[in-house]
Parts: C-alpha cells; structure tokens; sequence
C-alpha cells in the first residue's frame, strides 16, 4: 500500500537555528552523510538517523524522513554524530 492513513499526523516541525547562529555555509555534502542527530521538536528532544547536507563552521544542517515527512533543520555540529 502507497497510501497514507488520512487520521495520522504529520511529524513535528523541528527547531532550527537561525542564519545568525549557523552562519555561511562552508561544505555541501554529495551525496550526503549518514549521520545520528539530535532534534529539538516542540514537545521533546530525540535522536534519529539523518544525513548531513550541508554544514558551516559551528552547525550542520540534517535531513530525514522521505516524501510529506521529510524534515531538515540546522543543528550545532556538537550535536551531530557519525553513523558507521
């Protein structure tokens, strides 16, 4: 089945940091890094395999989920961890 139940919610829109806080964009990742992630959501903190799209000198930002629940939201790189 390709169809989405209608009654389930789409994922929480995650935190992300601002432009001020992130800064320039110093690497784009291609193809990008698998990598495990924790996110600030509005009502918890969870960690998630992601992958690592781009990143400054102090965040990176992460991308997961596929189709309508894809996210992605900038994060400080200390909260970013390689996936083997």
């Amino acid at each position: 089945m390709n169809s989405r139940r209608a009654d389930r919610p789409l994922p929480e829109e995650p935190y992300s940091l601002s432009l001020e806080a992130h800064g320039v964009t110093r690497a784009t990742y291609s193809p990008p890094l698998p990598v495990r992630v924790f996110v600030q959501l509005p009502t918890r903190q969870v960690r998630l395999d992601a992958v690592a799209v781009q990143a400054s000198d102090d965040a990176v930002l992460v991308q997961w989920g596929r189709g309508p629940t894809e996210r992605q939201c900038w994060v400080w790189r200390a909260a970013v961890k390689h996936r083997r």
